[in-house]
């Protein structure tokens, strides 16, 4: 396989070619800093390409729990700690919404942190049903809980929900409502194939450093067979990219 400034080479029946930001390097392979620098020159200044064994790697496919467990780290400025290796976090496409999704409260993500609300219980309540439609919760359900709550309160204080608590579960339910249909699209990094290197952190951080945008991959075997579905997808975004 032939690109800019590399060829790769190994095993026809494995190889995949993947975009730089979806390989994971193994942190418990040592990078020499010295070696890695020897590799980028010698790409960047060789007349041909030069051709590099591909390395191999074990593959997964990234899903929402994948973008709630990664954001989650980014929000606690964590990610680099809990994800060395890992280029960048699973993302469903939108910042202010990656942001929602790993605040550890409503209150404290960006999109949420300036609207307001009077009852401190619906509060709570909307807090514990983040992602309800992921859940398999519906709309419907939301509303009922709620006018529940407001029944509630005006028997036993006489003070039903406010119109400014109604705005904020409007509001409430119109971001997850996006996160659903997101999530449901494929938006972002959903459903995208990630390939954890088994070995050859520096051709592949060279090649990365000396400007390639795509790498070539052997998959393990058993991953060849397991995401051959994501794997002709790879296929078909490569050729149009």
């Amino acid at each position: 396989m032939k690109f800019a400034t590399v060829t790769w080479y190994g095993s026809p029946d494995q190889m995949i070619v993947i975009h730089k930001d979806y390989i994971d390097f193994t942190p418990e392979n040592m990078f020499d800093d010295e070696k890695l620098e020897f590799l980028v020159d010698l790409i960047r200044d060789h007349d041909e390409n030069v051709e590099l064994e591909c390395s191999y790697g074990s593959a997964t496919v990234i899903n929402f729990q994948d973008v709630i467990e990664e954001q989650k780290s980014v929000f606690l400025d964590e990610f680099e700690l809990n994800y060395d290796g890992t280029v960048s976090a699973a993302s469903i496409g939108d910042e202010d919404l990656d942001n929602y999704i790993g605040s550890l409260g409503l209150d404290q993500s960006e999109l949420m942190q300036y609207e307001s609300y009077d009852d401190p219980d619906l509060y709570e309540m909307l807090n514990k049903n983040r992602f309800y439609l992921i859940d398999g919760k519906s709309n419907d359900y939301i509303k009922e809980i709620v006018n529940n709550l407001s029944i509630e309160n005006e028997d036993t204080l006489d003070e039903p929900l406010s119109p400014t608590d109604y705005e904020y579960v409007r509001f409430f339910m119109e971001i997850e409502n996006k996160i659903f249909e997101s999530v449901k699209d494929g938006l972002g990094d959903i459903g995208t194939l990630r390939v954890t290197l088994g070995d050859g952190n520096h051709r592949v951080s060279a090649a990365i450093d000396a400007g390639e945008n795509y790498i070539c991959v052997n998959l393990v075997e058993e991953d060849i067979i397991k995401f051959s579905e994501e794997i002709k997808e790879l296929k078909y975004i490569n050729r149009v990219s």
